[in-house]
């Protein structure tokens, strides 16, 4: 090949236009200097880099020199660029320099715009355009020469583009492929394509001063480039400035302060992407004012802005990353690389000498890296392991990356495509991964294509589909904001964004209509639209539609439904979801995330339940744009096998006969579905089968109709194995559902897990052994069942000769834990709450233990250690519901430890629950009450209990206006029936004044009560006397005597009527009862006869006593008043004549106690008579007596009340009168041995059994 000079012809023929004239190279460019060395190195190498630097004209000499080397004859010369307004504008200027029209040899490929035909030379096109080609040309064949333009820039498709084409080099020896770039790390990619020459050229740029501003800590960013935009105008008031800034709001702050500093003649214009094109051409217009041009880094390369002699840099810049763990395209502000200030740097000098002010030291600048990451590094991968996959190259992680992306982000976009359904469990692509790869789409919105065409809903997601891979067309110019905002609210869907862009897109088609493009230009204006981002939009909608259509797929004639939509719209949008938590006011998103709906979404002020976003992007914040309202009803079935399905624990449903679970259903790890009841069988037929056997068949909730023969046989033993288990209390005694379960597990076979499926087998299975399922009672048993028979376990017990059935359970913690009592409410005034405090013969020792271990120290100290031995020997002398339980042990306790031990000793509430009959009330059947405590249980029910005895027929029984003893026989007891009960009553004889009736009562204590007062009446008729004819007797014969005079007539009287009657005809005690005609008629004669001596001996002793007393009174009257130490003694005299009480002795007190009341009045008369002659030694006496005696007088009444017997402490009372006996009339005898210290003994003994604490010696 020749050589060729800046004007010299290429060797082989150019295409017919370019060769008129031939292929120039201008002199003013500098990388014509190089086009020699460059073509024969393109002629010598497959890859050539060429590296030049800003202006040096690389972009639209390659080609040409390719061009003018003779490639792009048979096959064509393809120029890559990063951006699509790079690729028409170059195209065009090139054609312009070759003379030829652009489209024929010289065109240009973007997305959905192709300017190229067959005798197309020279393509330019975006990268993206070319990685397109690779589907239905994997090798190129199309083209001879490749120039990768930019690509410093390292764009995803550029690193694409350079990785493939280094595996197809060594297929393709024909191919060239030149890598520009402005500003490149050209050792790298010399080493990646094994040593390609590396070819430099140079710029046309002059020098650019640094200069490094820091702010202050006073100054924010927007006040330093206020700043620094006056320090500049000082020295020089006209160069342009242009500023950059990271984003819009950057801008739109820096422009406020700047506006503050009113700057004279000059001229703010901010410049970024979403400006209208309008916008963005003021800054490239020349002006009469010096310029102030604030600008994002979309100015850093291609464009070439006229004027600037300054540059102020922020160092910062928005850059997209995308985080692999949460899907999410982070646009954050950070430090811009070496290269990028370079390129800032650079801008300034241009035209002239420039200064470059950078708002960060040259230490920071330093220490920033080299070159901004690629942006493999920064984005999701899905599109390109699609592209991959569709090509047949392999996976990702081989594949020959200039910069290998990291594992997170590969994964990532493995699990996006996964997420999509586009690859199968093995990484292939499925049919709808095949789809997407034909959709030059991101693989998202391709998906929701897909799901569009399923739900009949392709119409209107063509349309937000393509919106979403547009810019915004909506425009919010600075001057006219609230108009644009009023002006695009008529789009606004209040429950959904992406509805809201398919009402924009046919409002402007009906926009269109009828309108020539100047008009239409000029309508879009003035809606805020943007006419050329909806020209594109509609055009990316329309390549979109026909792409659709060479799939296959047909919009509907109807419109789509809201749902139909959104439905559609999930599919591709899965790791958007959005949960609203109103407490943190706030969406929960996959994987953890958490955002807001940007400001800009029409849901944004009343956030619903649910959302799906379009985008995830975080500044400030986390925010979630262009969203719509979604029921999660919806995401089960868009979800497939991406949902995560969990259960409970698995439980038997008896109605369904099923094993049912409640199923949670999460996405991304937001709960889509909440205790849902499954049947949980075919998701887990092993453990289903666990459970069912064990409940249904091992417990006994399986229930079906009718019960087949196995179930009721088996029910029968369980229930007897039951029975047992409760009665012995012992959960050893019965196999544990597990170990029954093993039981059925050994016959039914796997797979069967519910009713129906066990039904199934079961008819085969009892066809060939019709008792396969039986089970047998010594199948439950661990062991014998001895001991638990009726003598230590009854089924009931017999309460006042009533049978009450006892019931066992052994559930500890349930109330009615142990033995139950069924009592008849009727029966309860016949009984003694504490006759129940008994057990069952089997526990008796065991509670007797527990009551002996209950009893407070001090009383445990002086019984045996051997407490079960002790319990033992109780046990064998007390029988079980014979006797108030507590009293008859407590007598027991004291015989054996000799001291007084009483039933409140004894706390009950440490027994164990089960040794304490549960007691429950029934009133014809019906439970009306239960519990423990039978003291409460009786005295709530006694109302009742006395309600439902008065109900009950015994007409049949009773008599009224008996004269005589007129039955044949009185029984002690009879059976009635009370409300379906058969319970004991008990006949009486009861008192009507005239005549006696018989009744029967509820009570044996009432009955024998009534019966001797009727008796009394029944002998007094017998007699033909009455009880107020004896009381008239007694009359005259008492009248006389002082202490009996004294006392109210009618009372006193009566009494010692009724104890001469009860004396004379033997009705003291109950059990010598006449109780028939007989007995009565012999009880009458003998009584008759002894009813005079009777009366005659008491009132003789009545006599006696009253002779002896008056005599007393009378001394005592006597040496009232006198002088000396009498006083003292005589109200000591008095106060024990008081608390004889001698009017009722004669009613009350035994015959043998009365005998010895005239000696203790005979003492007394003794003391008053020796008293005058020596009352010093009467005091010394008495000091023997008082202390016991205000001992007794102070503490009785609180030894009574805590429980001390009346008995005990009355035979204490009578001692003390033998000690006054024994001190003051010695010659009349004591009846018993007493001193000082048999009553101290016998005071303690009294305190200790009532609890008290001992008292000091008495002296």
């Amino acid at each position: 090949m020749s050589e060729l000079g800046p004007t010299d012809e290429p060797p082989v023929p150019a295409p017919k236009r370019a060769a008129e004239g031939g292929v120039r190279f201008p002199e003013e460019l500098p990388i014509t200097a190089s086009v020699r060395e460059i073509a024969l190195a393109i002629d010598a190498h497959p890859v050539v880099i060429v590296a030049g630097e800003t202006g040096s004209g690389k972009t639209t000499q390659l080609p040409k020199i390719a061009l003018a080397m003779g490639r792009g004859l048979r096959a064509r010369i393809g120029v890559t660029q990063p951006r699509r307004i790079a690729a028409t504008s170059v195209a065009a200027r090139v054609a312009e320099e070759l003379g030829v029209e652009l489209g024929r040899e010289v065109g240009y490929q973007i997305r959905f715009d192709d300017r190229s035909s067959k005798e197309t030379y020279v393509k330019f096109m975006t990268d993206g355009v070319l990685l397109a080609e690779l589907v239905r040309d994997p090798t190129l064949r199309g083209y001879d020469t490749l120039v990768i333009d930019e690509a410093h820039e390292r764009s995803l498709n550029i690193d694409f583009l350079l990785g493939y084409l280094k595996q197809l080099l060594p297929r393709r020896p024909d191919l060239r492929v030149i890598v520009s770039s402005a500003t490149l790390e050209t050792q790298r990619f010399s080493d990646f394509f094994d040593g390609a020459p590396v070819i430099e050229v140079s710029g046309r740029t002059f020098p650019v001063e640094t200069i490094h501003r820091p702010p202050t800590d006073e100054e924010d960013l927007s006040e330093a480039i206020a700043n620094t935009v006056e320090e500049i105008t000082e020295i020089d008031p006209r160069g342009d400035i242009l500023v950059f800034l990271p984003g819009e709001r950057e801008i739109h702050e820096a422009m406020g302060a700047l506006v503050d500093h009113a700057l004279p003649h000059t001229v703010l214009l901010p410049l970024y992407g979403r400006l209208t094109q309008a916008e963005q051409a003021r800054v490239f217009a020349p002006s009469s004012q010096r310029k102030v041009i604030l600008s994002t880094n979309v100015a850093e390369t291609s464009l070439t802005i006229p004027g600037i002699h300054y540059v102020i840099d922020s160092g910062l810049a928005r850059i997209n990353r995308y985080v692999a763990r949460s899907g999410v395209t982070q646009l954050m502000v950070e430090p811009i690389s070496k290269a990028s200030a370079q390129q800032r740097q650079g801008r300034a000098g241009r035209v002239r000498a420039g200064v470059c002010f950078r708002l960060y030291t040259a230490q920071d600048f330093e220490g920033r890296p080299a070159y901004t990451d690629p942006e493999l590094l920064r984005v999701g991968l899905a599109g390109v392991i699609l592209q991959m996959k569709s090509l047949r190259l392999g996976r990702i992680d081989a594949f020959p990356f200039l910069d290998p992306p990291p594992k997170r982000a590969v994964d990532e976009g493995y699990r996006v495509l996964e997420e999509l359904g586009a690859i199968d469990e093995e990484g292939e692509l499925t049919a709808i991964g095949k789809q997407l790869a034909r959709l030059p789409l991101d693989p998202r919105i391709g998906r929701m294509i897909v799901a569009a065409a399923e739900q009949n809903a392709l119409r209107e997601v063509l349309v937000i589909a393509s919106a979403l891979g547009v810019q915004d067309p909506r425009e919010r110019p600075l001057e006219a904001r609230e108009k644009a905002d009023q002006a695009h609210r008529r789009y606004k869907n209040e429950a959904s964004d992406f509805l809201g862009l398919v009402t924009l897109f046919r409002s402007y088609r009906e926009l269109a209509q009828g309108k020539s493009q100047g008009q239409l230009r000029r309508a879009a204006k003035a809606a805020f639209l943007s006419y050329n981002r909806m020209r594109e939009w509609i055009d990316v909608h329309d390549q979109l539609a026909s792409i659709a259509r060479e799939l296959g797929y047909r919009p509907s004639p109807q419109p789509a439904s809201d749902e139909a939509v959104h439905k559609a719209l999930l599919p591709g949008l899965l790791s958007r979801l959005g949960m609203y938590q109103p407490e943190k006011r706030s969406y929960a998103g996959a994987r953890q995330t958490r955002f807001l709906l940007h400001p800009s979404s029409a849901l944004a002020k009343k956030p619903p339940a649910w959302v799906v976003v379009a985008e995830l992007v975080e500044t400030t914040q986390l925010y979630g744009r262009i969203a719509a309202a979604i029921d999660p009803s919806w995401l089960e079935e868009a979800g497939g096998a991406l949902c995560r399905r969990s259960y409970g624990e698995p439980g038997y449903a008896a109605k369904p006969a099923q094993v049912m679970n409640r199923e949670q259903v999460t996405l991304y790890g937001l709960p889509i579905v909440r205790d849902r009841r499954v049947h949980y069988g075919p998701i887990d037929p092993v453990a289903s089968r666990r459970v069912f056997v064990l409940e249904a068949l091992a417990r006994e909730h399986y229930e079906p109709k009718p019960i087949p023969p196995f179930l009721a046989h088996n029910r029968r033993v369980f229930e007897e194995a039951r029975h047992l288990r409760a009665r012995a209390r012992r959960s050893d005694l019965v196999l544990d559902d597990v170990a029954i379960a093993a039981f059925f597990e050994s016959k039914v076979p796997e797979g069967i897990y519910s009713g129906k499926t066990f039904e199934a087998w079961r008819k085969k299975a009892e066809a060939e052994d019709p008792r396969v399922l039986y089970i047998r009672l010594d199948d439950l048993l661990l062991d014998e069942a001895k001991e638990l028979g009726p003598d230590r376990y009854p089924d009931a017990i017999r309460l006042r000769d009533t049978p009450i059935p006892i019931s066992y359970r052994f559930d500890p913690g349930e109330d009615d834990d142990g033995v139950t009592l069924e009592l008849p409410l009727a029966l309860l005034p016949q009984l003694d709450p504490d006759e129940l405090g008994w057990t069952i013969p089997a526990w008796h020792v065991q509670k007797i233990e527990a009551l002996i271990r209950s009893l407070p120290k001090a009383l445990r100290r002086n019984l045996p250690n051997d407490v079960p031995s002790l319990a033992k020997d109780l046990g064998a002398k007390l029988q079980p519901f014979d006797g108030p339980m507590l009293r008859r042990l407590a007598s027991l306790l004291a015989e054996a430890s000799g001291q007084r031990i009483v039933p409140e000793d004894f706390d009950v509430f440490e027994l164990s629950p089960h040794l304490r009959c549960y007691l429950r009330i029934l009133d014809g059947g019906r439970i009306v009450g239960e519990g423990r405590e039978a003291g409460e249980l009786f005295e709530r029910f006694a109302p009742r209990a006395r309600e439902a005895w008065g109900g009950a027929n015994r007409a049949h029984l009773e008599r009224e206006g008996m004269k005589g003893f007129e039955v044949d026989e009185l029984p002690e007891q009879v059976v009635l029936d009370v409300r379906g009960a058969k319970l004991p009553g008990y006949p009486a004889f009861v008192d009507e004044e005239s005549s006696v009736a018989l009744r029967v009562l509820s009570s044996r204590a009432e009955a024998e009560l009534a019966t001797r007062a009727g008796l009394r009446r029944l002998f007094l008729l017998g007699m033909g006397r009455t009880l107020a004819a004896i009381e008239k007797d007694l009359g005259p014969k008492l009248a006389p005597q002082r202490p009996f005079a004294k006392a109210p007539d009618a009372g006193l009287r009566r009494r010692i009527a009724e104890r001469i009657l009860d004396e004379a005809f033997e009705l003291g005690e109950p059990s010598r009862f006449p109780r028939t005609k007989r007995a009565y008629t012999e009880r009458l004669a003998t009584g008759r006869l002894r009813l005079g001596k009777e009366l005659s001996s008491l009132l003789e002793l009545g006599a006696a006593i009253a002779s002896e007393a008056e005599g007393v009174e009378q001394k005592l009257a006597a040496l009232s008043g006198r002088p000396g130490g009498l006083p003292a003694a005589l109200a000591d005299l008095r106060e024990q004549l008081a608390e004889l009480e001698l009017p009722s002795l004669l009613c009350a007190a035994p015959r043998d106690r009365l005998a010895e009341v005239p000696r203790y009045l005979r003492a007394m008369k003794l003391r008053l008579e020796r008293l005058p002659n020596g009352p010093q030694k009467d005091q010394s006496k008495a000091e023997q007596v008082l202390p016991f005696w205000r001992e007794w007088l102070r503490d009785r009444a609180e030894l009574g009340a805590r429980g001390v017997p009346a008995a005990d402490l009355e035979a204490y009372r009578w001692l003390l009168e033998e000690l006054r006996v024994q001190v003051f009339a010695p010659e009349l005898k004591a009846k018993v041995p007493v001193s000082p210290e048999r009553l101290r003994e016998r005071m303690a003994a009294l305190r200790k059994a009532a609890g008290l604490p001992p008292l000091k010696a008495v002296r």
